[in-house]
Parts: structure tokens; sequence; C-alpha cells
């Protein structure tokens, strides 16, 4: 049997094991160098052996040159981070949100791409129940762009035992001791999952300021045979979460234990799996196409749809059922090889789609577009992974993409992540897709925030949470494909001329 790894980390409303980082103290990624020892490198870090281990109890056994420890900065260690970009002071201004300014009477607000319901209310101050009294007929599914909202006067939230059950935060304090949660992956095999978890301990840490106690238990487990061990030496009984699973097999091991909290499947998308205790956030893209399709015809129902082939090109899944379900809803499309036609003299009312998302096609699509700048091109989740020269192609053309992750950088809140990041690992994000560390920190603050709030049966208050995330936005719905749950959620992101991103919530 293969030795267990485990990390406990408890954190309680204002006790935090982890340690809340100040200025002068932050967590760093090391790599063990040649003739290193722990004690050596808690002596180079000012820290103890004690914290070492701590994060990186395998390291009791043995640590070798290549190795990777968390590493909690002592008070006193003075080395500067390479590639840090802000200062303490900038790091904690930015971490202040402000709330827009309101007159008695209440205020207007027009909904912008990308916004949600919970957003607009949480930045004025106002319950999501108090802006649909507001704004009768909204909701957090219908909530279009361009829509002019009535704020209602801001209220403080009572911190008595007030019964209204509308503020998360407040349902946090009352109701859940602690969400036992356990994380289960080979934080040492990839540099995705060890950044996962990095995100997710940051995720924690935002949870730990609203007052969320929360007990993390994670086991190392590099191989399938990992998971077996840990089922069958009872580790992952008396959990309320249960995160982890790398493939389709330890999905299947994880999914068919005994246990009783709920199993989150953040990297797999099996389909073939049946428990009513799952839920798959990467989604199977067969559900995601049929999601998307409505969504489609209901953005371009009164453009003509071309598709643009090579004579190497066939049809897709998206393609061809987008194909088909056009021609049942009685709208014309065509199809054009731009191998031997330009699309250049096409109008205002054409919206262009590859009938693959293959880059090279993208790219000659966009060729055979030339300087026509106003017909529409809507395309695929892979182009936002094909580089910045490809994106600045499709800005050219206002180009809009489906997809279930997207990152944009650009924002404040995205600036804010990125910054706290390097400050407490001391190093940069990995510029992947999806961003690993970036959905630990959405997958934690998310089902967290849920199970404190309603326990396990936060699946049937879905609508009553905060869904909006970084990279990801989350609303569990029964799947499709399996009897268990799934992510319903995923964005249409345009690439807007101006230089600009959008983004939509769907």
């Amino acid at each position: 049997m293969k030795h267990l790894t485990k990390i406990y980390t408890c954190i309680a409303a204002g006790l935090l094991t982890l340690h809340t980082l100040s200025a002068q103290k932050r967590i760093v990624e090391h790599r063990v160098k040649d003739n290193e020892t722990v004690y050596s490198i808690a002596q180079t870090y000012r820290t103890s052996i004690e914290k070492v281990f701590e994060l990186n109890p395998w390291a009791k056994g043995s640590i070798k040159p290549g190795d990777k420890l968390i590493i909690y900065t002592g008070a006193d260690y003075k080395k500067e981070a390479p590639n840090t970009t802000a200062s303490p002071t900038t790091n904690t201004a930015t971490t202040v949100k402000t709330q827009p300014q309101q007159d008695k009477k209440g205020n207007k607000h027009r909904i912008e791409a990308g916004e949600t319901l919970y957003r607009i209310a949480r930045n004025y101050g106002v319950s999501e129940e108090a802006l649909i009294s507001a704004n009768p007929g909204i909701s957090a599914y219908n909530f279009p762009v361009g829509l002019v909202l009535n704020i209602p006067k801001s209220q403080e939230v009572s911190k008595s035992n007030n019964t209204d059950t509308t503020n998360v935060r407040t349902e946090v304090v009352k109701n859940i001791d602690r969400v036992k949660v356990l994380l289960m992956l080979p934080f040492r095999k990839a540099t995705r999952y060890l950044e996962f978890y990095q995100g997710f301990l940051m995720g924690m840490n935002d949870l730990k300021k609203d007052g969320i106690s929360i007990h993390l238990t994670a086991l190392e487990a590099n191989e399938d045979g990992d998971v077996t061990n840990h089922i069958f030496n009872g580790a992952i009984q008396g959990h309320d979460l249960i995160i982890g699973g790398i493939n389709d097999e330890q999905a299947s091991i994880i999914a068919q234990a005994n246990h009783t909290g709920l199993y989150i499947v953040p990297f797999s998308n099996a389909t073939n799996i049946d428990n009513s205790r799952l839920i798959q956030l990467n989604q199977d893209p067969s559900e995601v196409i049929s999601r998307v399709i409505p969504e489609f015809i209901n953005k371009y129902r009164r453009k003509t749809v071309i598709f643009a082939r090579r004579d190497e090109d066939a049809d897709d899944a998206f393609s061809a059922r987008l194909k088909y379900a056009l021609r049942d809803a009685q709208i014309n499309y065509q199809v054009i090889n731009i191998s031997s036609s330009s699309l250049s003299l096409m109008g205002r009312d054409v919206v262009v789609v590859p009938t693959t998302p293959d880059k090279d096609l993208a790219l000659a699509t966009m060729q055979s577009l030339g300087n026509n700048r106003s017909c529409s091109v809507f395309g695929y989740p892979q182009w936002q992974s094909y580089g910045d020269a490809f994106l600045r192609q499709a800005h050219q053309h206002g180009t809009t993409i489906y997809t279930t992750f997207f990152f944009d950088k650009n924002t404040s809140e995205a600036k804010q992540f990125l910054t706290k990041f390097n400050a407490w690992y001391n190093k940069r994000v990995t510029d992947s897709y999806p961003k690993y560390s970036v959905l630990g920190y959405d997958v934690a603050r998310y089902f967290i925030r849920a199970n404190a709030a309603y326990g396990n049966n936060f699946i049937n208050n879905g609508s009553r949470l905060p869904s909006d995330g970084l990279q990801m936005d989350i609303e569990v719905l029964p799947s499709k494909t399996h009897q268990g749950y799934t992510n319903s959620r995923f964005y249409f992101v345009t690439f807007e001329q101006d230089g600009t991103t959008s983004k939509q919530s769907l």
C-alpha cells in the first residue's frame, strides 16, 4: 500500500491555520536543490520545520532534488519575489471594492454584457429579491443586456436572528459550523494540479473572511490505485464535498464508493457514471452544444448563416447539429467553399460559421472576408487558445465564440487575482487554457459557500447562489447524459473591433 499523504487544514471564523498573509508574509513554491534538507530550507525562509510539514507532509519521508515544496515565509524573510508586479500597499488597495453611489430615491443601471443579477445586486448593496421586486419580469435567467434597471435604496444586512434566507453570508454564519472538504489529486504529478490546489487555497482564504469555517483534507493520488487505497482506508468518509479524479477511471471509482458527501468532478467529463451525488464541472461537449444552439438561433435569427469550408473540411458536431436546428427553425443558411469563393462582399445580415474549429480554417475564413468588417463571425472554444496574433484577427471581425471557460486578464478582478497569486507563491499563473489556479479558486468559492449556506441541498437553491466566477460561471442542473448533475453555464465571448472583449453568461 502506498504511503498516504494527508494535509489537514482548518479554517475557522477568526482562525486560519494557513495563516492570513500580511505584507511581510507570503507563500512561495520552492524547488529542492542538491544537498538541501527540510531544515536548511526552513532556515532559508525564516520558518520552522513544522510549518514546512504542515503543507508538505509527504516530505517527512524524504525529499530529493526537483521536488516542489509550498513554504510559508517567516515575517523577517526579506527576499523579493521575482516578477512581482505590485507592492504590498498596492496589493492591499486592489482588494477594496467600492459600491456605486446612490441617492435616497435609488439609481438607474443599464445591464452590460457579462453582468449578472447577483453581481449588480451586490455592487449596489441590495438583495436580489429587492432588485427583482423593483423590476418585475427580470430573473437570473431573464436578464437582457441593455435593459435599464431601477435600483432600490440599499439596506444594511441585519446581523440579528433574522429569518431571511436571501443573504448567503448571514446564512453561513447561522447554519453551518464547518464545511468538511476532501481534495484528492496528484499534486506532485503535474503543475496544473498543484496550481489548482494553490488557487483553491486562495478561494478558501476569501471565504474565511466571510466567516465560513472549513476543514480541508488533501490526499495525494498519483495513480488509480492510490484512489482505491484511500477509499479502502476510510479516508473518503465524513466529508461534505469530495473533489478530485483526473480521468474517467478515477471518477468512476470515487463515484461508486460508499460516502454521504457530494462528489465534484472538476476534470473528467465521463458520461457513463450514474450517481445521484455526482456533479460534473467539465461539461460533456454534447450537452454544451445542446444549450448553445438555441442561444445562437435567438441571437442570429434575423441573419443569414454562412457555413465556411474548404475542400478538405467536413462538419464537426456543432456545425452539423446547428444545420439541423436551423432547418427545423426554418432559418436560411448557405455553405460556401472559400477555396473558390470570397466572403468579402457579404453584408451586415450575415453571420459566418467555419464548419470546424481548425485554426487554419478559421484564418482562411477571416482572410476570405478581407477588409469586410460588416458581417459577423461565430466560432469555437478552442479559438481562445490560438495565441495573440489569432485573437487580433478575431477582433478585426468582431468575432463571437461559445465556451464554458474564459478568463479575461484585463478585468480588475482578474488583475487582483494574478497579483495576489504572484505575491503568495512567488510565481506567475501558468498561461494555459483553462487556467487551473483560477479553476481551483472558482470551485472553492462556489461549492464551499453553497454548502455553508444550504448544506448538500444547495443543488435545489442554485438560483439563490452567486454563480459568477473569474473563469467559469457555475449553476448545477440535472445532467442529460447521466444520473447526476452538471454545470449548465457557458459564455458567448465577443472580441470587439475596438480591441475590448465582452462576455455574456448564459
